[in-house]
């Protein structure tokens, strides 16, 4: 049976295995080293269900039920557990599946088809208004258009995450999700363009510093939207998360790959149809790591 406390420091509610009792623990959102207990503090148990006066905001509505719980013991990474749970899910529930990818590729094509062409109407009658002066004008616009293709792709993405969790835990998960208002969209994309900007960085610098920043801040989007953490926050319990687990995790990029190679064999879809497949990938590898129970096993 897990051990749950609070942090002592930030208030952070962590849980680790029942064999890590009398042992010391360093809190990955403060990073304050705690000794862990014989057993669960009921006060905090208490406080995490929101049962008691003074309990702490509740987290996001689509995030864990273990209420922001962390996990800091030694788990085990099981890539191979991992793939198979991923497709094992991916086929019992392929119909939502393709339904959900074919409708983020199809909302993501319709905002690009738009912004274009708007981009087309507007950049032409500026440039029949104000000829050669209109190339200014025309980059400016193009901006916010930008910004909005951005918006739009990053909306998608955060609802096939939130598809993908629910699908991992089990839950009932609907082709709407993918398109539900969520509170932590601005957190969530800031973190996205975040990480897109140090892996085009790193990758740059001859790929390695890409590949490492990779494997130490992947779970940050999870967090954000499992655990309700902010910008920073996100970042810096993502580092713990994957410490000392750095290389299990590039193996299950490495699979990532692999799926997607086999996937771009298939005409014309293959590049929509894996996309929940990879999604769930990683969403089990991020559940994995936060010591959370996983859908996707055959009862034999």
């Amino acid at each position: 049976m897990p051990i749950e406390f609070r942090c002592d420091q930030c208030q952070t509610l962590l849980r680790v295995a029942d064999d890590a009792a009398g042992r010391q623990a360093r809190c990955p959102k403060c990073s304050k080293l705690l000794a862990v207990p014989e057993q669960s503090d009921v006060v905090t148990a208490t406080l995490a269900d929101g049962a008691a006066p003074g309990a702490p905001p509740a987290l996001n509505p689509y995030g864990s039920p273990h209420a922001g719980a962390l996990t800091l013991s030694p788990i085990r990474f099981e890539v191979g557990e991992m793939l198979t749970r991923a497709w094992n899910l991916y086929t019992d529930n392929i119909s939502n599946c393709l339904l959900a990818a074919l409708a983020m590729f199809g909302t993501m094509l319709g905002g690009i088809v738009v912004a274009i062409l708007v981009g087309a109407v507007l950049g032409g009658l500026l440039i029949a208004s104000m000829k050669d002066a209109a190339i200014i004008p025309i980059w400016l616009m193009m901006l916010p258009l930008g910004f909005l293709g951005a918006c739009i792709f990053i909306w998608m993405e955060l609802g096939m995450t939130v598809f993908c969790l629910k699908l991992a835990r089990g839950e009932s998960a609907q082709v709407s999700e993918i398109f539900a208002r969520r509170q932590c969209f601005w957190t969530f994309m800031g973190v996205t363009l975040a990480l897109g900007l140090m892996w085009v960085i790193g990758f740059s610098m001859c790929v390695v510093p890409g590949v490492l920043l990779m494997l130490i801040y992947f779970p940050a989007p999870f967090l954000v939207i499992d655990r309700n953490l902010g910008f920073g926050e996100a970042f810096s319990a993502a580092a713990e998360l994957t410490r000392g687990k750095r290389g299990d995790i590039f193996l299950l990029a490495l699979v990532s790959v692999g799926v997607s190679f086999v996937a771009s064999f298939i005409p014309m879809v293959g590049g929509v149809i894996v996309i929940p497949l990879n999604k769930l990938l990683f969403v089990m590898g991020y559940l994995q790591l936060t010591g959370q129970p996983t859908a996707g096993a055959k009862v034999r």
